[in-house]
């Protein structure tokens, strides 16, 4: 999902799907095998936001299967996304902050641009990278 055509792709799908679900990407983060996406729902109600949020996870991981495999509606050629998308409630504040820190050291990662020894249990007890 990292080349050009694809990742413009995906950043479109993502935005028109926000518009149409009401939700606010806060931060966003292409890794090239998985999706990194902090949002938050317009809606300040549960019943509605939630709706709202399953919603717009469903029209968003079908519209990107689709369109990066050429695939069509109702003709699987099987599975693109390996594993059901892992979601988390996030409170604002310092958890928002160790997120988004980790999502730019995920991001450096599949870059190759991080060569640190951070451990992956790090990001939720530290909010900056050591060193």
């Amino acid at each position: 999902m990292l080349t050009m055509t694809n990742k413009r792709l995906v950043e479109r799908t993502l935005e028109r799907c926000a518009f149409i679900h009401h939700v606010r990407i806060k931060n966003f983060v292409n890794v090239g095998n998985h999706l990194h996406l902090l949002i938050q729902t317009k809606s300040r109600t549960y019943a509605p936001a939630k709706r709202n949020f399953q919603a717009f996870m469903r029209r968003f991981a079908g519209e990107v299967a689709l369109k990066i495999t050429g695939a069509t509606k109702g003709c699987s050629q099987g599975g693109f996304w390996g594993e059901l998308a892992y979601t988390r409630i996030v409170e604002w504040g310092r958890p928002v902050t160790i997120l988004k820190n980790y999502f730019a050291k995920n991001f450096f990662e599949s870059v190759g641009l991080w060569s640190g020894n951070w451990n992956t249990d790090d990001w939720e007890t530290c909010a900056d990278p050591p060193g």
